[in-house]
């Protein structure tokens, strides 16, 4: 849905296919975390530049996605464990996230319903969390405003190619020729 809602706001001649509706699978059951700490190193700046764009993308969308951010936390139980937590948040804090260290009082007042055995943890206040089917819902209202064409219960079989390259989609009800197929499937 986000990828057909940028693809038609850039003026791009878009169809969307799904073959339940939209948001009933992978989009629509996953945690919802909008999070950057704890990324692949390869996926950190992308993360960074997306948990920025949260903050006004439900207005961008038109659409409440029940996007908060209350920070993500991540705890340890072990005094073993404190050198690699230390570690990992100087790395990720080089990499130009938001990252600190709590621990004792300051994480206590930060999670009160935190188990006392619990030692420390990284928090990155600019995590939050949105609901997934709402978003997937809102990016493809948007991307349908914007000019996308949007097929829902339509089965894609397979890939439809001529001279070594994708040229459309094979479905149940016959083939879907474009210039250009993105395949968006988990």
């Amino acid at each position: 849905s986000s990828i057909a809602y940028h693809l038609a706001k850039a003026g791009v001649t878009t169809l969307l296919l799904e073959k339940r509706d939209i948001a009933v699978a992978a989009s629509g059951a996953s945690a919802g975390g909008v999070r950057q700490q704890g990324r692949d190193p390869r996926e950190l700046p992308f993360a960074i530049l997306a948990c920025a764009r949260w903050a006004t993308l439900e207005e961008e969308l038109t659409a409440d996605v029940h996007y908060r951010r209350k920070g993500h936390l991540s705890l340890i139980e072990h005094e073993g464990d404190r050198p690699a937590l230390i570690a990992a948040i100087e790395r990720q804090r080089a990499a130009g996230l938001n990252i600190v260290l709590v621990e004792g009082d300051e994480l206590r007042a930060l999670a009160p319903a935190v188990s006392p055995h619990l030692l420390a943890g990284s928090y990155t206040p600019d995590d939050g969390h949105a609901n997934p089917g709402l978003t997937t819902r809102a990016f493809a209202a948007a991307a349908a405003r914007a000019g996308a064409e949007i097929r829902t219960g339509v089965n894609v079989r397979g890939l439809a190619g001529a001279g070594g390259r994708v040229t459309g989609v094979l479905t149940d009800d016959g083939p879907i020729a474009a210039d250009v197929t993105i395949l968006a499937a988990g």
